[in-house]
């Protein structure tokens, strides 16, 4: 045995990573290991105990699942032809991008939708999910995936402004991108899905909302306290909090606290894992029954059975029914 195998093999053994505990995923996107033989889940404590479930119990949870698809065909993953533009420069010369995503069979004027990504409004970009922008596509929308602020790069504020300008850049070349000005949707996930529900909650035109697993209530985030305190520290500068207990930027950029009234509501889906542990579903719940309060005509939950927080992959068992059921409400609400 060489040095180095014997080195890696001892690194192996130092850090549990074991062969014979391979790692798969099960049909609701939780992650699940093999142990002696059988499966268990990765991560019980944090992702199953606090629902107070047994795995085996639950329909599929301990086995492996691999998602073939059957009600979505191979035209509904088409790569669309993608342009790149810079739509925004800060003075510190920090610049921002976006991508314009469009089935080149599509003839205009188009629908857009304005794709928003996740990532604890700390890390991510345009890039991820692109199975999302490629399914819109395929269904004649064109679909504009923005970067925007990130924590340590400035505010909320400025963060709901490059999402306002990344919708300005598209609309004021709504000729060169074949868009119908009229006809605007938001979308996003997690993170996303805050930023894309504030900004359909106060920005005149927009017609239609859906959001993954969005955090639409961010008072929970601000009331930890110890180690989880210190976690959250790096959001406070982001939403304008100035020291612990202090909740008035948690209260101002919470989506279910800018609802405006009526007829002004956009139509809203929103599609939320019951396990969620990271945002939990309950966000989603009391989002739907404030819109509700407030008058929206339309609002629809789509609620995923045991699916924890990264329920916009495409590799759990649901994702080809809320996908067409994406589609209808688009072509309800957006395309009509």
């Amino acid at each position: 045995m060489t040095k180095a195998v014997a080195t890696l093999l001892f690194l192996a053994v130092a850090f549990g990573v074991a062969a014979e505990q391979p790692r798969a995923v099960n049909r609701y996107g939780q992650f699940i290991r093999e142990r002696d033989g059988k499966w268990e889940p990765d991560e019980y404590q944090r992702d199953i105990a606090p629902f107070n479930s047994r795995p085996d119990t639950i329909p599929g949870f301990l086995e492996p699942y691999k998602n073939s698809f059957k009600l979505l065909t191979s035209a509904d993953r088409v790569a669309p032809k993608t342009t790149e533009f810079v739509y925004k420069t800060y003075p510190n010369g920090r610049e921002v991008r976006l991508a314009v995503d469009r089935a080149e069979h599509q003839t205009g004027p188009l629908p857009f939708i304005l794709w928003v990504h996740g990532g604890g409004w700390k890390i991510g970009s345009y890039n991820e999910n692109r199975h999302i922008s490629n399914f819109l596509a395929s269904r004649g929308y064109v679909v504009v995936r923005a970067n925007y602020t990130l924590s340590e790069q400035g505010t909320v504020e400025d963060a709901i402004q490059d999402l306002r300008d990344a919708a300005a850049f598209v609309k004021a070349r709504a000729d060169e991108f074949e868009v119908d000005t009229s006809r605007f949707g938001v979308m996003g996930a997690s993170a996303g899905g805050h930023l894309s529900s504030l900004v359909a909650m106060t920005t005149p035109g927009v017609k239609t909302l859906v959001s993954f697993c969005g955090p639409h209530d961010l008072l929970p985030y601000f009331r930890f306290s110890g180690e989880r305190a210190m976690e959250i520290r790096g959001w406070f500068h982001y939403f304008g909090i100035e020291e612990f207990g202090d909740m008035s930027g948690a209260e101002r950029y919470s989506p279910i606290n800018n609802i405006p009234s009526g007829d002004r509501i956009p139509a809203v889906m929103l599609i939320h894992g019951t396990y969620d542990v990271s945002v939990p579903y309950e966000q989603s719940v009391r989002f739907a029954e404030r819109l509700q309060e407030r008058g929206a005509h339309n609002v629809e939950l789509i609620s995923l059975e045991y699916t924890p927080h990264f329920c916009v992959s495409p590799n759990i068992a649901a994702h080809e029914d809320y996908m067409l059921r994406i589609a209808a409400f688009l072509e309800q609400h957006l395309v009509r």
